[in-house]
């Protein structure tokens, strides 16, 4: 099935939907981030990149895009709150994810799932060492390979101490994790890969 695709207001490259940061013109009449998606009204794309969003928080923006107000925030500040918000938002899925059995972590048990083709692409922790990267990269044999939340956080959503790497292996919550992982890796790094 084809993904949505929009337009981002700064770039204006055609993207996934599900790749790219939401705005909405809030009650305050300026441009809110809507990271869920929910939020009622026509929405405002921008990619997560800084590059876009500099240039998206301009007067030509997404505020004019929306027919709102111009945003009162810095690209600095809403980076910060995207890759909060992110990083939220993947501890609540991958949360949702485990407690219906479909988080499989550990280097041992995430390399079977990709020898058994289970997942189609892995989370290593930001703070992991290069080593675990590198080898989690060769062993994906071509699947992506995304930095996540560091090893003491995704411990906290999945029980032990701290968990270097996680892959999901039920396709529709991978597919929804994958997205954000994509859009918070984006932000993280300025290359704009959103790749380990």
């Amino acid at each position: 099935m084809a993904r949505p695709e929009r337009q981002c207001c700064a770039c204006r490259q055609t993207h996934p939907k599900d790749e790219l940061l939401r705005f909405v013109c809030g009650p305050d009449g300026v441009p809110t981030l809507d990271l869920r998606e929910k939020l009622p009204g026509r929405g405002a794309y921008l990619c997560p990149r800084m590059e876009c969003l500099r240039k998206g928080l301009r007067p030509k923006g997404i505020g004019r895009a929306l027919g709102c107000g111009a945003p009162s925030f810095s690209a600095d500040d809403l980076r910060a709150q995207a890759l909060e918000g992110l990083g939220r938002l993947l501890n609540e899925q991958l949360g949702h994810a485990h407690r219906m059995g479909a988080v499989v972590w550990g280097g041992e048990r995430v390399t079977e799932a990709l020898d058994a083709g289970r997942v189609d692409w892995i989370l290593v922790a930001a703070d992991a060492a290069q080593r675990l990267l590198t080898d989690m990269s060769s062993r994906a044999d071509g699947r992506c390979v995304y930095r996540g939340p560091d090893k003491a956080e995704l411990g906290r959503v999945l029980g032990p101490a701290e968990v270097g790497v996680v892959a999901v292996t039920h396709p529709p919550m991978a597919e929804k994790i994958q997205a954000l992982a994509v859009r918070w890796n984006r932000l993280r790094e300025e290359n704009g890969d959103g790749q380990g």
